[in-house]
């Protein structure tokens, strides 16, 4: 299964800032076997609300993900492990130098780079870097289209697939749906049924009841 690890700028970016894009495409990946690493998994605790996220946090025995040490080893470990990096550069306000590393060890193990920046203005519109990259978008969603064409043999046939696939869910779903449906009006039945038996039963004794009487 082909890999792509997710790049891009952490410190001082809120949680959501960091994982969101990140979700999005690991998820539209994830439909056409194409596995992502993220440099933020595991490390929910690093939600805090609109905090900006640090460098790293050496003073934390608890974060050891979040060490200079812990963050350069895993990442290093990732981008070794991957195929090729997703770099996602938009809307950057400061220069991001674990990712300007992350992409030179990436041209180092002559790993190919799509690279996500606008056309203009970014602090990150280098030479050395728009140079290292192999590829370039505007936007997230043609990085990813980028990725498939780039890491699938047949991107026509794996979109085709993925379709399929995502139809036979939406059909398993609609099935597992109707069942519970169809098993609730079965119940309710069964309850209207009991009631009535109920209701049958009490009138018949009061029945005898008003007969012995008589």
């Amino acid at each position: 299964m082909p890999r792509v690890y997710l790049a891009g700028p952490i410190t001082g970016c809120s949680y959501e800032g960091c994982t969101d894009w990140r979700n999005k495409a690991r998820e539209e990946l994830a439909d056409y076997d194409i596995e992502a690493y993220s440099p933020m998994r595991a490390k929910g605790y690093l939600r805090d609300g609109d905090r900006p996220i640090a460098d790293a946090y050496d003073s934390d025995p608890l974060r050891p993900l979040s060490t200079s040490q812990g963050l350069l080893a895993r990442d290093r470990m990732d981008v070794m492990a991957c195929d090729l990096l997703l770099v996602n550069f938009l809307g950057a306000h400061r220069v991001s130098i674990g990712t300007c590393v992350e992409v030179g060890w990436a041209d180092l193990l002559r790993k190919p780079v799509v690279l996500v920046m606008e056309p203009e203005g970014n602090v990150h519109d280098h030479s050395f870097l728009t140079g290292t990259a192999g590829f370039r978008a505007p936007r997230l969603e043609d990085a990813i289209e980028l990725v498939k064409c780039v890491l699938l043999p047949d991107v026509g046939a794996a979109q085709a697939q993925a379709r399929k696939d995502r139809e036979q869910l939406a059909q398993l779903k609609a099935m597992v749906e109707d069942g519970r449906r169809k098993l609730a009006e079965e119940r309710a039945g069964a309850d209207v049924r009991s009631d009535l038996a109920t209701q049958i039963g009490r009138m018949h004794r009061d029945g005898q009841k008003e007969a012995r009487r008589g």
